[in-house]
């Protein structure tokens, strides 16, 4: 059962749901209806495998994880949602993820992040995140899980986790 106000709601699928107390109320936790999307670019190193693993690590729910191969994937996406894009400095543009990242800035999304994929050397803001992406991030959960999470902040950094270089434009910052 899920508490609202006063009112009892029946849940069928208890990976959005979250037990708080001892009598066995249950409470919806905000970041379990999250939807989190990732884009891994056609030709990039890192496999679907990888990037579930790092979600994993990262304590993202994976029943909330869907990639996206095309536009109709990420068609329902909403504000509270998150994008995660896996960045190869040998792919610099993927027609998916800029729609993915456009959709998503569109509708309010707060957490464009890109990931760089492990091994990469690479600095500034990589292409793909430099209208839309709120952050950038090298392959570790824990950063992942700061950026997704409640903490948010925001960082822009290279794949050995230096501070990249600013850029003209600023990044995508909700309200």
């Amino acid at each position: 059962m899920v508490r609202f106000a006063s009112s009892v709601y029946p849940l069928r699928t208890p990976l959005a749901i979250k037990q708080i107390g001892a009598d066995g109320d249950w409470l919806m936790d905000q970041n379990m209806k999250r939807r989190v999307y990732v884009v891994v670019p056609d030709g990039c190193t890192v496999t679907e495998i990888d990037a579930l693993k790092l979600l994993s690590d990262a304590e993202i729910d994976l029943a909330t994880v869907q990639f996206v191969k095309a536009e109709a994937d990420f068609a329902e996406i909403a504000s509270h949602d998150a994008v995660v894009i896996v960045l190869d400095r040998d792919h610099t543009s993927d027609a998916t993820a800029e729609a993915a990242a456009l959709a998503a800035a569109q509708v309010g999304v707060c957490a464009i992040v890109g990931v760089w994929a492990p091994g990469q050397e690479s600095d500034g803001i990589h292409p793909l995140l430099l209208q839309f992406g709120t952050a950038q991030r090298p392959w570790d959960p824990g950063k992942l899980k700061n950026e997704l999470g409640s903490d948010c902040e925001k960082a822009f950094q290279n794949p050995d986790g230096s501070t990249s270089e600013p850029n003209e434009i600023e990044p995508n910052e909700c309200e």
